[in-house]
């Protein structure tokens, strides 16, 4: 991992985590209790495949700029990597090893999320633009995503509406969802 990723990207601040490891400045995990009150988070041993790195948003950013580079792995690979994956029955699925294909303001996107106690991320890469943005977090309360994604739209020129405007309707638009509604269960 270190010879053949971490040095070529030049994470400098990236490295395998442990629960008796103690690496400066690294964030503490934190949780929320059922009262709402911000806690810490109890540590759980994540040292292997997924959720034993630690790094920091600007490591991440330097190897989405050496995997997109084919620093670290070539063009076919890479190629490969970004290709949904045929299943059996011959369907698709969203996701093509680790990333899943989405759009944000009518652009391509593959997103990769993460989640270890007390931690959260979430990355999303335009290849269009070049474009990568990650949001890392030291609490299990709320998501990074919708910020990230709001982000990514600002970035791309096309920035969300604000709730504020987007709830600006007119009496006759109101007027056309005013009825009665039946759910499940006969409820109204």
């Amino acid at each position: 991992l270190q010879q053949n990723i971490l040095a070529i990207a030049g994470m400098a601040h990236s490295e395998m985590g442990g629960l008796t490891k103690v690496i400066p400045k690294r964030a503490a995990a934190h949780d929320q209790s059922d009262l709402g009150e911000i806690i810490l988070a109890s540590p759980l041993s994540y040292d292997y495949a997924a959720g034993g790195l630690v790094a920091t948003a600007r490591d991440l950013s330097a190897w989405c700029s050496a995997l997109s580079a084919g620093d670290i792995i070539g063009p076919d690979a890479l190629r490969e990597m970004f290709t949904l994956v045929t299943l059996a029955d011959s369907s698709e699925t969203k996701n093509g090893y680790g990333w899943e294909k989405n759009q944000i303001a009518g652009q391509l996107t593959w997103e990769h999320s993460g989640y270890v106690p007390g931690f959260k991320a979430n990355s999303i890469y335009v290849p269009e633009q070049d474009l990568y943005l990650v949001a890392l977090q030291n609490t299990e309360a709320g998501s990074p995503t919708p910020t990230l994604l709001k982000a990514a739209a600002i970035c791309l020129g096309k920035p969300y509406p604000s709730p504020k405007e987007a709830m600006r309707l007119s009496k006759k638009s109101i007027d056309n969802f005013r009825g009665s509604y039946l759910f499940s269960g006969n409820r109204k």
